[in-house]
């Protein structure tokens, strides 16, 4: 291995549905993390928070990507619990300052947020954030949409 080469250590599932976290070792011991997202051609990934040589049409690239798309059919043909997910744009899940408790978004600091459209979001201090059902990635607020 040269020092710009990568090899893959793990594949993570993060909240939501089809993002994952790649860790991945370089030639000189250190490591790196890239976050990519399923897409309906592939994998898509920010090109600089990939290691040199995983560039598109890349064997290793090609490879990750067979190994990403697996995990994310695994994880959509099973059951899947309510997760929360940032907003686009937005980092409130991310950073903790909303939680999932008991099945409903929560602020950290004022608690219980309420629904505006599709995303719940704190009145008092304007954290936002979406929650996903399950595999089927209907939201909590597309469902109460259509049961009201």
């Amino acid at each position: 291995m040269s020092g710009v080469d990568a090899e893959l250590q793990r594949i993570a599932a993060l909240p939501g549905s089809g993002r994952y976290e790649l860790e991945f070792r370089f030639g000189d011991g250190s490591l790196g993390t890239a976050v990519v997202e399923v897409g309906a051609t592939g994998i898509r990934a920010a090109p600089a928070s990939l290691p040199p040589a995983w560039h598109p049409g890349s064997e290793p690239l090609a490879a990750v990507s067979e190994a990403v798309l697996a995990l994310h059919r695994a994880r959509t043909r099973a059951s899947a619990l309510p997760t929360l997910r940032d907003v686009p744009g937005g980092w409130d899940v991310s950073i903790g300052n909303v939680v999932l408790t008991d099945g409903v978004p929560h602020c950290l600091a004022h608690g219980p947020m309420a629904v505006a459209g599709d995303v719940f979001a704190c009145e008092l201090c304007g954290a936002r954030a979406v929650l996903d059902l399950g595999a089927d990635g209907v939201t909590d607020a597309e469902s109460n949409a259509a049961s009201g």
